[in-house]
């Protein structure tokens, strides 16, 4: 049986900015930058700084993928969050493909995926995505398996960038992924523990290609971390069963079973919430367990 389905993401789109063009939400200031990866595919990272930044002092980083989409919600609800003195101050970076909606589609399949995509290991399932403007994407084994490289990325450009740019920062890393950037976030901390301290995992794709992540290295590389990791991962109640569902509850279940004091984690379900609406409520959320004055 052939499952396919149709994506039409709900995201907000945002203004594309000249490098270095600054904005402001409630005193937090964003900067924009253009850079290239070693394959010359550019990308827009955008770092705000919070309210009352000073250079003297250091501040932790929260990386978050899809910005192209979701950079008004990430920013806005930290704002909120840091306005009501419910977190501490951080610098939020945004990382997305510098383009338009068919070109972040194309970005995040092939930089989030840990493997390449092969239909016959997904019950023949077809994704195609559907972009606003008409342009249609199908997701297959060319175009996806590049999260190693997507980490090299992140290590030799983006954080070269913001240590460049702000020496003070704190070398303690946190990331925001959502379904495949949830799936990379899962990955890069199973792999490589020492890059991410603190996770925001919404809905991940764990489904890719039949499960593949969960796996006795999975299990193994999870109860051996050596460094202090702490994960807030959410799902939304009315998320579809067998893609997101399934594959969270055994995601949760390995969680649960990890005896490591470095590990900490959260685990919630969203009731009534969907795959996109989930975001909202996850990332505040997420923030205070991970931010908040009270859990620090």
């Amino acid at each position: 049986m052939k499952y396919y389905i149709s994506i039409i993401t709900i995201l907000y789109s945002i203004s594309f900015y000249s490098q270095e063009q600054q904005t402001t939400l409630y005193g937090a200031v964003t900067y924009d930058h253009i850079i290239k990866s070693d394959e010359r595919k550019e990308y827009r990272v955008s770092i705000t700084l919070p309210p009352g930044f000073s250079p003297k002092l250091s501040y932790e980083t929260l990386y978050y993928l899809d910005s192209w989409g979701l950079k008004e919600l990430v920013c806005g609800t930290y704002a909120l969050a840091n306005l009501s003195d419910y977190v501490k101050s951080i610098i939020l970076v945004g990382i997305s493909t510098n383009g338009d909606e068919y070109d972040h589609y194309v970005q995040r399949a092939l930089d989030y995926t840990p493997s390449p995509f092969h239909t016959e290991l997904n019950n023949g399932m077809i994704i195609q995505l559907n972009s606003r403007n008409g342009q249609s994407f199908s997701i297959d084994s060319l175009n996806t398996g590049g999260a190693k490289k997507f980490i090299n990325f992140l290590e030799t450009k983006v954080f070269s960038l913001v240590k460049e740019k702000y020496p003070n920062v704190s070398e303690v890393k946190g990331l925001i992924g959502h379904s495949l950037g949830g799936l990379f976030g899962v990955y890069v901390t199973n792999k490589r523990p020492d890059i991410f301290k603190n996770l925001i995992i919404i809905s991940p794709s764990m489904w890719w290609n039949n499960k593949e992540l969960f796996n006795d290295e999975f299990d193994k590389n999870y109860k051996s971390i050596s460094t202090e990791i702490k994960m807030y991962t959410a799902i939304g109640s009315n998320e579809d069963k067998r893609l997101i569902k399934e594959p969270f509850s055994k995601l949760s279940n390995i969680l649960s079973s990890i005896e490591n004091t470095n590990f900490s984690y959260k685990v919630k379900s969203y009731e009534g919430q969907n795959h996109n609406s989930v975001l909202l409520q996850s990332i505040f959320d997420g923030l205070i367990y991970l931010y908040g004055f009270n859990n620090n």
